[in-house]
């Protein structure tokens, strides 16, 4: 214990003594004359019996410090230089100023490493990020920062001096997890941030929904074709054709397709959607559909079910009617679907007499857009685009 003590005591005057700076007071000079300090330490003056001399700062009115009158008896004076106090103090003897007896001390004003990096963009543990962005944080007091960024953990440094806060990253692998790490520092030494990750973006899923479905039948030769939005996408590349390889016919930002002109009846159509997006693209699924068989004069043994009127009018505001001629009883379904497929309303779901119907829908209460108008009857199908505008 007795050992301890006595390190202790040690430990505490070495301390003390690296804050204090020691003056001597001599006949007609302060020795050493000019000192540099850090702020919090303390100067003390030694003066010896004899001569007749005081210190006081000579700068402010009233001095900064002063060791009181000129005397010619010995004594000691300390004075600390704490905070706020900085920059450069001129003192002097006031008796003897005039003969040289001055000297400066100059305080650096005390200094901290800086804070933690904090506040990280992208957030700790983010998935589906781009592969082209910034590390962006905050901290206080920095002059640099050393930039540890990559897949491994702990990651390497790809800078050791960056000035900003705001560094810039590209070419990232998709679906794959980034660690990084900042290191502020200043002259006073450096503070290591924690440890963040995110992950980046993969390529958007696969296109689904189709509008006509696969394998369908008796589709219009005027039809539309439509899909479900694939998240992330940026937009969609679509391959049409009646074999493959597929030809690239459009790429678009919507989800629907309008092939070129009218299609050929009784003809077997191949279809697919690529999705792509900041990570890559994906390949979609390769569709099918049938068009209708050709009219009675295209195919005089082909006999007319049903005709399906053109739609009035379109696009419409608030209701649109369509008639519809059923040539024999059958079992006739009216459906109405909105871009994704989704059902919205059902106009006929009964078995019709040979005649002529007028078909009405209120589309009070749905979003503005693309519908598509469904009819099927006696095994057959024919679809309409409708336009609602409100």
């Amino acid at each position: 214990m007795k050992r301890f003590v006595v390190l202790l005591a040690l430990m505490m005057a070495t301390v003390s003594l690296a804050t204090v700076h020691t003056v001597n007071v001599n006949a007609l000079s302060f020795s050493p004359a000019n000192l540099t300090i850090q702020q919090g330490d303390t100067v003390r003056w030694i003066k010896p019996a004899g001569g007749f001399h005081n210190v006081e700062e000579s700068n402010n009115n009233p001095p900064v410090f002063r060791s009181g009158d000129p005397t010619s008896s010995a004594f000691t004076y300390n004075f600390a230089f704490a905070a706020p106090l900085s920059g450069t103090f001129n003192y002097e003897c006031i008796v003897h100023a005039a003969s040289g007896m001055v000297g400066t001390v100059t305080v650096e004003a005390g200094g901290n490493p800086p804070s933690t990096p904090s506040n990280p963009i992208p957030n700790n543990g983010a998935t589906g990020m781009p592969a082209l962005g910034f590390l962006i944080w905050e901290d206080e007091g920095a002059t640099g920062h050393s930039v540890q960024f990559g897949t491994t953990n702990p990651p390497p440094t790809v800078n050791d001096n960056f000035g900003g806060m705001m560094f810039p990253y590209s070419g990232l692998t998709p679906n794959t997890q980034y660690f990084w790490k900042i290191t502020a520092f200043n002259e006073h030494g450096e503070t290591e941030g924690p440890l963040w990750s995110f992950t980046t973006a993969g390529p958007p899923p696969q296109v689904t929904g189709p509008f006509p479905d696969d394998d369908a039948t008796n589709v219009p030769v005027t039809t539309t074709l439509a899909w479900e939005p694939s998240s992330g996408a940026n937009g969609y590349e679509v391959y049409f054709g009646t074999s493959e390889p597929l030809q690239l016919a459009t790429t678009t930002t919507q989800t629907t397709f309008d092939p070129p002109g009218d299609l050929a009846t009784s003809t077997v159509y191949l279809w697919r959607v690529d999705a792509f997006g900041d990570a890559g693209s994906t390949t979609g699924q390769v569709w099918s559909f049938t068009t209708e068989a050709g009219s009675s004069a295209e195919n005089p043994a082909a006999p007319q079910a049903f005709q399906l009127q053109a739609a009035y009018p379109n696009p419409f505001n608030s209701n649109v009617r369509i008639g519809l001629t059923v040539a024999q009883e059958s079992p006739t379904v009216v459906r109405i679907f909105d871009i994704v497929g989704q059902e919205v309303a059902t106009l006929v779901d009964s078995k019709l007499s040979a005649g002529e119907y007028q078909l009405e829908w209120n589309a009070a209460g749905n979003a503005a857009g693309l519908y598509f108008l469904k009819c099927e009857c006696a095994g057959l199908t024919q679809t309409q685009k409708l336009i609602y505008l409100p």
